[in-house]
């Protein structure tokens, strides 16, 4: 039988795209977090009580504030539990790193911000060092001439960029983008 951190350290494993043990799809369907599907992994993230309470949370504050560790996760060292659910600060980590994978916040930790671009981050420093993070921020945006240039690449409207009210048109468009095969 595995230890707590030893299957939370398993699923944030599985959520960097190593390999995907039995420990760590338990961990990640109990926490609605991700579930096999044809041996992949697939994210579910929408499905968590837990992620979706912390983007609540996040997304209720303005742009540019974070939710410290203090306002997440309280107790004695050895006894901490998240504030809202009772949940151990390694089960907790897992839903964040899962959160991170998907672009939906950032990680904030001594020295270092942890997000999607950099998600493999996660695997360098360990449980431990996740666990001491400072605070959880929303994801810094896309710049948007990336954002233009990826969608004149793609033979798409680029002007759909620009205007706040048509981001969900946009990204409906990039979903269904026909995709270019190389020639043979």
């Amino acid at each position: 039988m595995e230890t707590m951190p030893q299957a939370a350290e398993a699923a944030i494993r599985a959520i960097l795209g190593n390999a995907v043990t039995r420990p760590a799809q338990i961990v990640l369907d109990g926490l609605n977090l991700a579930h096999m599907e044809n041996g992949q992994l697939v994210f579910t993230t929408e499905d968590s009580v837990y992620a979706r309470s912390i983007l609540e949370r996040l997304y209720k504050l303005p742009e540019e504030k974070v939710i410290n560790r203090s306002d997440l996760i309280q107790g004695a060292r050895d006894a901490e539990r998240d504030t809202q659910f009772g949940l151990e600060p390694e089960w907790f980590m897992v839903v964040l790193v899962a959160l991170v994978r998907q672009g939906e916040i950032s990680l904030n930790l001594p020295g270092v911000r942890i997000d999607s671009a950099n998600l493999d981050e996660a695997g360098r420093v360990g449980l431990p060092m996740l666990m001491r993070f400072n605070a959880v921020s929303r994801p810094k945006p896309i710049p948007e001439q990336s954002l233009r240039a990826l969608f004149e690449g793609l033979d798409l409207n680029a002007d759909l960029i620009s205007d706040p009210r048509s981001h969900e048109l946009a990204i409906s468009q990039l979903k269904f983008a026909p995709t270019r095969s190389e020639p043979d």
